[in-house]
């Protein structure tokens, strides 16, 4: 059985499945082209590609003719359909098993090499948003989350840098975003409460100027960081309340000594008062102790000092 005598609709699924190969094996070639120790393994992958090139396109011809009604056919088309199926089939299984051989092996060279989709797959792994830009904020690196967090920011992903910077100065955000700057920080909170802390400078890359944005989430420090200003506030309140309980217990020490002071002087008056009515009615002989008691209590009342 030839596969000129199969229907034509299984005919053309088995083109598909041949065209899908070709492309896998093309796939494969993109992969190891610029590799020079995968050289061998690009000149097979072409040849993979090649091999099925050739029967999808006898099939894709003979397809054409059958539905626009022609008599005319290639004859290297009628020659390869003339084939029998499991001339096909082999083809088709060994030319798919090269092509998986040839992936993996491709897949384990690069593994141990540094390319530039390594280093972007690495950046896209990263937590933290990074971009680098052309001075008129054409992008030429920008990761996953960078990506992510424009889009929750300004609702569009980084196809402008500098169009960005200038609509994050005018601050046009998209809602429930705000920007908190602290301490020359800028701080950026997103709708999904998230907060990024924003940071861009200028470096130089093969003597090439580049912008560097580099976004890290500090959601839990600035949290922390609003919960210390919080606790510091209070902190601040407990010692102004400390500091003027202090001044109250001064005054309260001060008045308390003073109404002592005066009932002390309130007391002696008395004793001075007492003693010369005594005196003066003849109970009290000696006038130099109560002359002394006199003496003593006015000097306290002048705030002098007693004199022998």
């Amino acid at each position: 059985m030839t596969l000129l005598d199969l229907p034509l609709s299984v005919l053309c699924a088995i083109g598909f499945v041949i065209f899908l190969n070709c492309l896998f094996a093309l796939f494969c070639a993109v992969r190891a082209f610029g590799f020079p120790e995968l050289k061998k393994i690009f000149l097979l992958s072409v040849l993979v590609a090649l091999l099925n090139h050739v029967p999808s396109s006898a099939i894709v011809l003979y397809f054409a003719r059958t539905i626009f009604e022609s008599n005319y056919a290639a004859p290297i088309c009628l020659f390869i359909l003339s084939l029998p199926v499991w001339v096909f089939a082999v083809i088709a299984a060994a030319s798919f098993a090269a092509s998986v051989v040839i992936y993996i092996c491709i897949g384990h060279v690069i593994k141990g090499e540094l390319t530039p989709q390594s280093i972007c797959d690495g950046l896209d792994q990263l937590p933290d948003g990074v971009c680098y830009s052309m001075p008129d904020g054409f992008p030429k690196l920008v990761n996953d989350q960078m990506q992510q967090i424009s889009n929750a920011a300004f609702g569009v992903g980084v196809l402008d840098a500098k169009k960005l910077h200038e609509r994050q100065l005018k601050n046009e955000y998209m809602p429930g975003c705000s920007v908190d700057e602290r301490d020359g920080n800028m701080f950026l909170r997103l709708p999904d409460g998230s907060v990024w802390q924003m940071k861009k400078q200028t470096v130089t890359v093969d003597k090439q100027e580049l912008n560097e944005t580099i976004a890290y989430d500090v959601t839990q420090r600035y949290h922390d960081l609003l919960e210390l200003e919080q606790r510091n506030k209070r902190l601040e309140e407990v010692n102004r309340q400390i500091r003027e309980y202090d001044r109250s217990m001064d005054r309260i020490v001060r008045e308390k000594e003073i109404l002592a002071a005066k009932i002390r002087l309130h007391w002696n008056l008395g004793q001075c008062f007492l003693a010369i009515q005594e005196y003066l009615a003849g109970s009290e002989p000696d006038r130099g102790t109560v002359t002394k008691e006199l003496i003593n209590t006015v000097s306290m009342l002048k705030n002098n000092t007693v004199e022998e």
